[in-house]
């Protein structure tokens, strides 16, 4: 099963006991009758199993679960796994190339920009990801109304965008004899990562996400 987001579940059933697996955590939910399920902390049911005219579904206050192909969930856990490699890669990778660019050691070397557009888009994610843990308690206040931190989270989202998208751009049209091998390669792979990431997180509505309509 899988969220309405881009969360992987797992749901299994074990006589009157629902379960949802997130990696190693996992939630119980107790049959209370009629498909309707409740966890073990809460007294009124929050989770209803459906049946549906395409598959049977699962509906929380969170969202809804369906069920997908194993070749899917897989194949988006793999690309997820590669696309968060390349997010730890390219800091990493800007590290070194930023300290020769300092000190003077990359004086003619072209092209930085396929260098450049890969961290953007990494900064910007970092940005989303600061800004929702910055909000703390007061997160709903931040982000519930146009403020300069649910417009700042929002930006950052299109900034993730545009980055990913030029970052490819940039790759696919210079001159590969004119860019060293590995650095094509990698400016390349994570380019190709973040500009899917990108069309997947459209397709959720998480780019342009405007936490306040």
């Amino acid at each position: 099963m899988a969220r309405v987001s881009f969360l992987l579940f797992h749901a299994s059933f074990e006589q009157d006991k629902l379960f949802l697996r997130f990696l190693s955590y996992t939630e119980t939910y107790l049959c209370v009758g009629d498909q309707r399920f409740r966890q073990n902390t809460k007294g009124a049911a929050h989770l209803v199993l459906m049946e549906t005219e395409v598959d049977r579904i699962i509906q929380t206050a969170d969202g809804t679960l369906r069920k997908i192909s194993a070749f899917r969930a897989l194949g988006g856990l793999f690309l997820s796994l590669l696309t968060l490699l390349a997010a730890l890669s390219v800091p990493l990778f800007a590290c070194v190339w930023g300290f020769r660019y300092l000190i003077g050691g990359m004086k003619g070397v072209r092209h930085l920009r396929v260098r450049v557009f890969p961290l953007l888009a990494v900064l910007s994610a970092v940005t989303f990801i600061g800004i929702l843990f910055a909000g703390g308690n007061d997160l709903i206040t931040r982000l519930g109304r146009p403020t300069v931190w649910s417009i700042a989270l929002c930006l950052s989202t299109w900034a993730f965008a545009l980055f990913s998208g030029l970052g490819l751009l940039a790759v696919v049209r210079v001159p590969r004899s004119e860019v060293h091998p590995l650095v094509y390669l990698h400016s390349l792979l994570a380019s190709v990562l973040f500009s899917v990431a990108t069309v997947y997180l459209a397709c959720f509505g998480m780019i342009g996400l405007r936490t306040w309509v």
